[in-house]
């Protein structure tokens, strides 16, 4: 039996073996191309080495001097270590999120190791961890223009104090439409 295709309002014949074998490379090349993506990731883990050696160098030196540093010194580099945590963090939210999400899924093999947000966390809980992850870092940005105003040029930490807010105003929006959308217990999502 001939079978026809009807689209756009006329009938057509199905494809050739020929733009079917075409379909199928371009498609096996596009979603083989996802490969690529792991130099990225690569790249990324390269950066979160380069954090370890800058935490360590900020760790080193605040200990080395931890007698001679005022207490607003001290509590600045804390707040930098803790700027690197969420940093560090953040890039490793992303490499994990993207592989998993984009080119294969993380083989734990016989150990079972797995983290618990990954398979319960979403793109649009990845997003939400990203953002959140961003405004802490602000956050901690802006708390060290306030503790150092004195060295800070004021319009500097007003932008600081401007970006912190676009963040939490942002993230707050975005979890606002995220938890309007998910779907309720039965099915619906709200307002529909």
């Amino acid at each position: 039996m001939d079978e026809h295709h009807v689209g756009a309002g006329r009938v057509t014949s199905p494809p050739s073996a020929i733009a079917v074998s075409l379909e199928r490379l371009i498609e096996t090349a596009i979603l083989g191309s996802r490969w690529l993506l792991i130099v990225f990731h690569l790249g990324l883990i390269v950066s979160l080495t380069i954090l370890i050696i800058k935490f360590a160098q900020q760790a080193w030196e605040t200990l080395v001097q931890v007698f001679t540093l005022s207490g607003k010194e001290v509590i600045l580099a804390i707040l930098s270590l803790i700027d690197f945590t969420l940093i560090a963090q953040l890039l490793f939210i992303v490499v994990v999120a993207s592989y998993e999400g984009f080119v294969s899924r993380l083989d734990v093999g016989s150990q079972g190791v797995r983290l618990g947000w990954m398979s319960q966390v979403g793109f649009e809980g990845v997003k939400l961890k990203l953002l959140g992850s961003l405004v802490a870092i602000s956050g901690i940005y802006f708390i060290e223009k306030v503790i150092a105003i004195e060295r800070v040029d004021h319009p500097d930490a007003a932008w600081a104090a401007a970006a912190f807010t676009l963040f939490v105003i942002a993230w707050a929006l975005l979890a606002l439409v995220d938890q309007r959308c998910r779907p309720s217990q039965d099915g619906k999502v709200p307002n529909e």
